[in-house]
């Protein structure tokens, strides 16, 4: 089958963009060639500063590789989500933050939102304000009421409402867990 056997593929590519005011030339420091097969989990570990999150950002459509150095390639069938590792939310309801990026209605459901939630132990018996705040329809600082380790579990619940094909995750031990970064 010709789709299974399309993969991801980055290697020896150079990143550009600006950090404020200043542009930066970044290159992804790989060994060689990181081919990334359908199905497989991986996890991408190094020293600080070698260009970790911004392989996950460029496999995760946040920037794009500069044309004309290496290979990079995601087969357009993949829907490929960011999470980001610090959670952004619009002024909109909660239900509207986290079916955002949904292509579909079937993916937009309350009750696929609710039964994501409760995978993620968001909601269960003892907590339910998580649930208050999604049957609400306010859009004011509802976020304020939530705990960093909870605004980091509803942006990972909003990356797996869309239904990836592949989920980048920068930092994935830190979701559901507080900072104090």
């Amino acid at each position: 089958h010709v789709a299974k056997r399309m993969r991801i593929v980055v290697q020896d590519i150079i990143i550009k963009y600006k950090q404020g005011a200043i542009e930066r030339q970044v290159p992804v420091n790989l060994s060689g060639k990181l081919e990334v097969e359908q199905a497989q989990l991986i996890c991408i570990s190094g020293p600080y500063g070698e260009g970790k999150s911004t392989l996950l950002r460029v496999v995760g459509g946040v920037v794009l590789p500069h044309p004309g150095h290496g290979k990079f390639h995601v087969p357009a069938f993949l829907k490929v989500m960011n999470v980001s590792a610090d959670p952004i939310f619009f002024n909109g309801t909660l239900l509207e933050n986290l079916t955002l990026g949904s292509q579909n209605a079937e993916e937009a459901t309350l009750g696929r939102v609710r039964a994501i939630l409760e995978r993620l132990q968001l909601i269960t018996a003892n907590k339910k304000n998580i649930e208050a705040l999604l049957n609400n329809e306010t859009r004011e600082a509802w976020v304020d009421e939530l705990s960093e380790a909870e605004c980091n579990l509803l942006n990972l619940t909003r990356a797996l409402v869309s239904s990836p094909n592949v989920l980048c995750m920068h930092k994935p031990m830190r979701v559901g867990m507080e900072s104090n970064e």
